[in-house]
């Protein structure tokens, strides 16, 4: 009876150290982007002065809590998207949300 108990925590601790050690590469390879004060979207919105897709383009981001896509593109692990439409703002965000 003892052996089967341990033989199930060993299975059990290596199961959960699998998991964690899949979850911490996830994290790796995926950093956060920092937060951004919602003000900022507010602002990119003010500068479409009414234009429709921008306006669209910058809720996309807010909703995301995506920044601007810099000149020389994105940081590592990031990559650029936009709105299908020619005034849409460019953004950077994880590959496996960039549509």
């Amino acid at each position: 009876m003892k052996k089967n108990r341990y033989k199930l925590l060993w299975i059990c601790g290596g199961l959960i150290g699998a998991i964690l050690v899949v979850v911490a590469g996830w994290l790796v390879t995926h950093p956060a982007q920092p937060a951004v004060p919602l003000d900022y979207y507010q602002e990119l919105a003010v500068r479409c002065e009414g234009d429709g897709c921008c306006e669209a383009s910058a809720r996309e981001m807010a909703q995301g809590s995506f920044r601007l896509a810099a000149q020389n593109g994105c940081r590592q692990g990031y990559q650029a998207n936009s709105l299908k439409c020619p005034t849409s703002y460019h953004w950077c965000e994880p590959p496996s949300l960039a549509q």
